[in-house]
């Protein structure tokens, strides 16, 4: 959950700030790091048993266990783990970023929704599960922001015109050439 949930602020980051000249060696090795974890996840997924609901047995069988999965999280699952940068990189063999497929690995933040499957299945004290689900329900609401914040950004940069107010009296701003987490 702590590498979803990086990959949560991440990402839309990325997509409304990408700066193709700045390369961060460090940033793209966490996130190939992150996508070959989810990946594995996906491998893990497909041996991991399940409990049935209505007659709560556990399900051992390999080929119940695969179908299970592919009828199920599987599909959202691949999707968010495929590392469309490296993806866009190796197809157009520019370094830089292409859009598409900056908004296409934005199906990454499918994978924070497993926060709330966490919760549910935790053997733990109804009080507890509440607590947690409140503080789910704060960090969604801190995601939402950040989330907007960055789309917000992206809109705007587009054709650079929005004036900072506090910049409105002067009719022209720096704030397109800032520093990144000015801009932020």
């Amino acid at each position: 959950m702590f590498l979803a949930t990086i990959n949560c602020f991440q990402v839309p980051y990325n997509v409304a700030f990408d700066d193709s000249n700045n390369k961060n060696i460090f940033q793209d090795s966490i996130n190939g790091l992150i996508d070959l974890f989810f990946m594995i996840d996906v491998f893990i997924n497909f041996r991991s048993s399940y409990v049935v609901d209505s007659t709560g047995e556990e399900v051992t069988n390999l080929k119940y266990i695969a179908f299970s999965y592919l009828k199920g999280r599987f599909w959202i699952d691949i999707i968010a783990s495929v590392p469309f940068d490296a993806l866009s990189y190796g197809l157009t063999g520019l370094n830089e970023n292409n859009s598409i497929f900056n908004f296409i690995g934005m199906l990454k933040l499918i994978r924070v929704l497993r926060l709330s499957r966490l919760i549910t299945y935790l053997n733990l004290k109804n009080e507890l599960k509440m607590s947690l689900k409140l503080l789910k329900l704060v960090f969604f609401l801190v995601l939402f922001l950040h989330f907007l914040c960055c789309t917000w950004y992206y809109i705007v940069k587009i054709d650079e015109k929005w004036i900072p107010p506090l910049d409105y009296v002067w009719i022209k701003t720096e704030l397109y050439e800032s520093g990144t987490w000015f801009k932020y």
